[in-house]
């Protein structure tokens, strides 16, 4: 069985994938700086065979080992996080990454980025079938989005020039808005789906930012990590970059009143101002991620939603 090493897998994709991973018979090595990950979700792995963890910032250096599939997760992902830590968002992306695929060569193990939908940035209208991974990126400079979304892209791009370079297999992942149970419920802008859980919960105002009006297409956790082990039970795709993610839309306003009505909350909403240069709409295309493996999202909104109902109140606005 393959050997992986997964990278910031004490995060919320991380830890899910390292269990699918461990399930599955696959020995797995998690480094993390526990900056955003935590422990917390290493602990069910202790004493599991197959499973090590070592706290490790990639950035500044990588484990030895001998891999067959490195995977690099790490990274701030949350809003609140990756503005407050905007040198290291840009680092990891940067220098964490090419220490990595550096890695990857000295090993000969295939590697996996993981991106993020924010490379596609601000587009004023999406298409029916929602962007492809050839749709073009269209991000501003110099706020407080753009290291994540700069990083990413600058990320991409190395990650390409790197393997035209040296031999190697390589796979980009772009999820689009996954959520599910052990995500982090933060304050000021956060991630929304757990943020208005825990409001609704406790029987508060659900804080919208804006008019409600942006469109976010959430894909659950399940969903998600069932597509990437499809991707590895058949091996390295014909294509480098793969949207994943529910091609199905919903408007942040509708988000909230369907977990409202959900957990039976009255409150009003309270409208505060759209961050600025927050995209508007964010679909994707999934089209290439269907006809490689037959993958679908099979987990509804509802459904989902009820999967995190145990989020604690986040406080303040998202």
């Amino acid at each position: 069985m393959p050997r992986f090493l997964l990278a910031g897998g004490a995060g919320f994709i991380g830890h899910h994938l390292t269990r699918a991973l461990l399930d599955a018979g696959h020995e797995v090595h998690v480094v993390d700086n526990l900056v955003t990950g935590t422990m917390a979700n290493m602990k069910e792995f202790e004493g599991r065979r197959g499973f090590d963890f070592t706290e490790l910032d990639i950035s500044q250096s990588v484990p030895s080992g001998d891999y067959d599939r490195i995977v690099h997760l790490a990274c701030p992902a949350n809003p609140t996080d990756y503005q407050a830590l905007p040198m290291q968002t840009l680092e990891v992306n940067s220098i964490g990454n090419l220490k990595l695929m550096d890695l990857a060569k000295k090993v000969e193990a295939e590697y996996y980025f993981f991106s993020s939908s924010e490379v596609y940035g601000q587009h004023a209208t999406v298409p029916s079938n929602g962007l492809s991974e050839d749709s073009a990126s269209i991000i501003h400079l110099g706020h407080g989005r753009s290291p994540y979304s700069t990083g990413k892209m600058f990320a991409e791009e190395l990650v390409k020039a790197y393997y035209k370079r040296n031999d190697g297999k390589y796979l980009i992942i772009r999820p689009f808005n996954v959520y599910g149970p052990g995500m982090d419920p933060k304050t000021s802008y956060g991630r929304v789906i757990p943020n208005f859980i825990g409001w609704a919960k406790n029987g508060k105002p659900l804080v919208i930012n804006g008019d409600g009006l942006q469109e976010r297409s959430f894909c659950h956790i399940n969903d998600f990590i069932g597509c990437m082990m499809q991707i590895f039970d058949k091996g390295m795709p014909p294509f480098d970059t793969v949207n994943i993610g529910n091609p199905d839309p919903v408007r942040i306003i509708d988000l909230a009143a369907r977990i409202n009505a959900l957990f039976k909350n009255d409150s009003p909403h309270r409208f505060v101002p759209r961050y600025e240069f927050e995209p508007l709409f964010r679909k994707p295309d999934i089209g290439r991620i269907r006809s490689w493996v037959g993958w679908e999202p099979t987990r509804g909104l509802d459904e989902g939603i009820r999967s995190i109902s145990s989020v604690p109140d986040p406080g303040g606005r998202w």
